[in-house]
């Protein structure tokens, strides 16, 4: 159970990624237009900039729930490895997700 706990952070963007892609076709894109930027050079908010918006609390706790999971490791060096290396992981999934959420 404890090494779900762990890899949870990792698997929750992912999932949110496939249940919200569906919305993200359907209300998103038709609500805000999609990314494309305008021709005249203004400025507009549109599909990009609420899905970024949407996915910084999921990013948010993502981030605490790894450190909240990771701080019963002992050893004080191991456990700044640890939270390192895991931050660097979720954020390389984040951007993975968002990545894929951008719309041209």
């Amino acid at each position: 159970m404890r090494l779900f706990r762990l890899v949870l952070p990792f698997g929750i963007p992912v999932l949110f990624y496939f249940l919200y892609q569906p919305v993200n076709r359907a209300w998103t894109v038709k609500r805000f237009g999609c990314g494309c930027p305008p021709l005249d050079g203004s400025w507009r908010f549109n599909a990009n900039h609420f899905n970024g918006i949407l996915l910084l609390p999921l990013l948010a706790g993502c981030i605490l729930l790894w450190i909240w999971e990771t701080k019963g490791i002992t050893g004080r060096m191991s456990r700044h490895w640890l939270y390192g290396a895991g931050l660097v992981g979720i954020l390389l999934v984040f951007i993975q997700v968002w990545a894929r959420l951008w719309w041209l």
